[in-house]
């Protein structure tokens, strides 16, 4: 198996039918798509579904696998929106489709009989592959090891496992089954951020044992204007390893404004470190002691030493984000200021350690000067 027989995708989706032309506008990239994904929904698209894939066929765009609604594997049902899900799928010309192992109570054996079953029954009416994916949680029908138990094809989601090391298992003992990755991170209280130094770990892993299949990169959507780019990081690591200074933090500029929620959109326009070599030590001393800091004054104070620093709601303290600090190397923070794409938001969510990072500027020569 060849490094070229690995795609790299981006989930793309709609909720309605009289959406999917403005969802598909414009993407020039190979996607995963994701059918409307609550079911209630799904069966309202399905009154058009001649449309609806009439509509999908006309759209210029490679579709690589399908991630079917998110309706119960353990029901009779699953026969007729699987069968529908394979004609779309079959049309579309994509190599998978992806199920979601839905939520139980009890009767478990008997429960996973059913579903097996019914998957198999789905599974003997195509050579598109149906693929289970990976969730968390005892109350699923199938955990990612019963999936490798039934010998089920895997969806490999990273952001829904939680260890890595059982990630990296289960690619070392189950890749030649897993034909579609969910890439993307996962924070301490969200999933599917963009991608991060383990999401290439795990893409560097499929490489070398010679997998091949597709990824899908699974954002939330106020993270979609970066999946061009995030495409072509992940493409490199196919070829090559990735440098932590290559890959962007997240930003949340966009988590309030949904008309931002799409591939198209912009790099968002964050606010860029305001002052020079003169004030940096002393401003970011002052950070520090902010950072440092428990009381209600917190914001007051930060806001005081860095008057653009708005993205900071009120009543947030300054520790919770000590949280997120110390991840990002100097070297990165070298690279994104000689790039002039340094920015406060990134400064305060990456650095630990101001006056070293304050000296590291001083002995690179870079100036940081009003814009």
């Amino acid at each position: 198996m060849s490094k070229q027989q690995i795609i790299v995708s981006a989930r793309v989706g709609f909720v309605a039918v009289h959406q999917i032309a403005d969802r598909m506008h414009g993407v020039d990239f190979p996607i995963e798509l994701a059918l409307p994904y609550r079911y209630d929904w799904w069966k309202e698209a399905v009154v058009q579904f001649d449309e609806m894939l009439d509509t999908l066929e006309k759209m210029p765009v490679e579709v690589v696998s399908v991630h079917a609604t998110q309706a119960k594997i353990t029901e009779e049902d699953v026969l007729r929106w699987g069968r529908q899900t394979i004609e779309i799928a079959e049309r579309l010309g994509a190599r998978t489709i992806t199920v979601h192992p839905n939520q139980i109570k009890k009767n478990r054996s008997n429960l996973q009989e059913l579903a097996l079953t019914y998957l198999r029954q789905l599974q003997r009416r195509t050579s598109v592959t149906i693929s289970v994916e990976t969730f968390p949680g005892k109350r699923r029908v199938f955990q990612p090891e019963e999936i490798m138990k039934a010998k089920l094809p895997m969806t490999l989601d990273t952001a829904h496992i939680h260890d890595d090391d059982q990630i990296m298992n289960i690619i070392n003992d189950y890749w030649q089954n897993i034909p579609v990755v969910h890439l993307s991170a996962r924070g301490q209280n969200e999933h599917h951020l963009p991608i991060d130094s383990f999401c290439v770990q795990v893409v560097r892993k499929l490489v070398n044992l010679g997998w091949s299949g597709s990824i899908a990169l699974e954002y939330l959507p106020w993270h979609h204007y970066r999946l061009e780019s995030d495409i072509e990081i992940i493409k490199q690591a196919l070829i090559r390893d990735i440098k932590p200074d290559e890959i962007l933090p997240p930003c949340d500029a966009y988590k309030g404004q949904q008309d931002k929620w799409g591939h198209d959109a912009p790099e968002p326009d964050v606010t860029v470190l305001n002052f020079s070599d003169n004030d940096m030590e002393a401003r970011l001393s002052e950070l520090r002691e902010c950072i440092l800091c428990k009381h209600k004054e917190t914001v007051k104070q930060l806001r005081t030493v860095f008057p653009d620093f708005e993205f900071l709601t009120e009543g947030e303290q300054a520790t919770k984000y000590a949280a997120f600090i110390g991840k990002t190397t100097l070297s990165f923070f070298l690279h994104r200021a000689r790039k002039g794409r340094l920015t406060l938001q990134y400064l305060w969510k990456k650095f630990k350690k101001p006056d070293e990072i304050a000296k590291f500027i001083k002995e690179n020569h870079l100036a940081l000067n009003n814009q």
